[in-house]
């Protein structure tokens, strides 16, 4: 088939990729606006919701349709049944379906619903967007989540936001979801900065980077919260071993820092706050685990370990909030998965992406790229393990680092289309039998000539 003079099929192409990228540019909109929502203290603006339902879960549910959305106008729908994409589908219905059964309060099953929601997105956004878009976007995620956090900290100390508690410890819910998210990507920002194309852009993302590090240990002290004290050297000496060259000297190197951190604050006198608490912990008596502990005990008989209580299921709870002492999720929220599906849920979104990860970081050709990411899923599981990690941003963000980690490495060569390097055509080559006539014609004249004269 010939096409007419002058038809060509760049306008075709141009066409059909952008519904692409006003559908993805939209998705992203409204993702970026229910972090921004979610960065805003709740004491300043208390109304921001609608029928008890906060702004941002439904600025989120909108960017979840959305995406939802991309896949139907561009007739993707068979991309639902990817293989990474399966596995948190058939647990999400599995968990719903088993709360249903079991009449939990629709309140709840809907908040359990919303969260977990989070993780099938996250996977299913990486992959239409693929590694190079999906990484630029969550650094401009992550630069909004900076920006709001030093809002919430200016304003926490100059005294125009109030606190949510007034028991000695300045924080607001907002700022926990700014440091936290902020936390997993900062891994990332350290590679980024590593991997920039100009020098001026390496300096600006490694400020940027120290100072996102800088700002996640100053809400630490000033909230007097160990487990944010804590994920954030975790999350430093992660960045550190994976922007280094040689990461087994790097993995020294951060052990080494972790003692001599550890030595220090031990040294230090106890004054604080902070310090108070830390000195002050025992892991046999800290209310979280004693929480862990009555989660487990809710569990009863063989199935419901095995396949959980659904959600929309709650438990009895050592920390009473607002009069009620039952818990929808542990404070440990990686154990959620654990007490809402079960030992087969859990190893399948938790143990299973985890292992994937660590095995992909024994390949000889691995990008610097996805070793931030793999980075990042680490520290997921070190913020989930202490305290967090049950909303629907940080399984959002799990599901896209673990995403992008495990992604072949030569996804990782390719440039964006959007760079300014791939509209820049390469010189064409010279056919190498052409450069060798022309070469051997060159050498065997003269010698034609010598052998002429004699």
């Amino acid at each position: 088939m010939t096409l007419p003079a002058g038809f060509t099929t760049s306008g075709l192409h141009a066409r059909a990729e952008s519904p692409t990228v006003f559908s993805q540019g939209l998705t992203d909109l409204f993702l970026g606006a229910a972090l921004l929502c979610s960065g805003i203290p709740e004491t300043l603006l208390p109304d921001m919701r609608i029928d008890e339902v906060p702004f941002a879960v439904i600025l989120f549910g909108i960017a979840l349709l959305l995406a939802l959305f991309e896949s139907i106008s561009l007739a993707h729908i068979g991309s639902l049944a990817h293989r990474r994409l399966a596995v948190p589908l058939l647990a999400f219905m599995f968990m719903a379906l088993s709360g249903a059964m079991r009449r939990a309060d629709f309140r709840w099953w809907g908040i359990d619903v919303t969260m977990f929601l989070g993780l099938p997105f996250g996977i299913y956004w990486t992959e239409r967007r693929g590694p190079i878009r999906a990484i630029s976007r969550l650094n401009t995620f992550a630069v909004v989540a900076a920006a709001f956090l030093v809002f919430n900290l200016a304003g926490l100390a100059l005294g125009f936001i109030t606190p949510v508690q007034e028991n000695g410890r300045v924080f607001t819910y907002a700022l926990y979801d700014c440091v936290n998210f902020l936390s997993l990507c900062l891994p990332g920002l350290f590679v980024a900065a590593k991997t920039a194309e100009t020098r001026w852009h390496s300096v600006l993302r490694t400020l940027f980077a120290c100072g996102a590090a800088t700002l996640i240990l100053v809400a630490g002290c000033l909230s007097a919260t160990r487990s944010v004290v804590l994920t954030g050297c975790g999350a430093l000496l992660l960045s550190f071993w994976a922007a280094a060259r040689n990461r087994l000297t790097a993995a020294l190197i951060a052990a080494s820092a972790f003692i001599a951190i550890s030595l220090t604050v031990s040294s230090l006198a106890t004054n604080s706050f902070l310090l108070d608490r830390l000195f002050s912990t025992h892991l046999r008596e800290e209310d979280r685990f004693t929480e862990a502990q009555m989660m487990f005990e809710d569990l009863n008989g063989v199935s419901e370990v095995t396949f959980g209580k659904g959600m929309g299921s709650r438990f009895r709870s050592c920390v009473v909030i607002d009069g009620d002492d039952r818990a929808i999720a542990p404070h440990v929220g990686i154990l959620a998965t654990l007490y809402k599906g079960g030992i087969v849920t859990f190893g399948a979104v938790v143990v299973l992406p985890i292992i994937g990860v660590l095995l992909q970081l024994f390949r000889t050709d691995i990008r610097s790229r996805q070793v931030g990411c793999a980075a990042g899923a680490i520290a997921y599981l070190i913020l989930g393990s202490m305290s967090g990690g049950w909303t629907y941003e940080l399984l959002f963000l799990y599901g896209a680092l673990v995403t992008l980690a495990v992604r072949p490495p030569r996804d990782y060569s390719q440039m964006p289309s959007f760079s300014r390097r791939a509209s820049v055509q390469p010189p064409p080559m010279r056919p190498r039998k052409l450069a060798r006539s022309r070469s051997s014609s060159v050498v065997s004249l003269p010698a034609l000539r010598v052998r002429s004269s004699q």
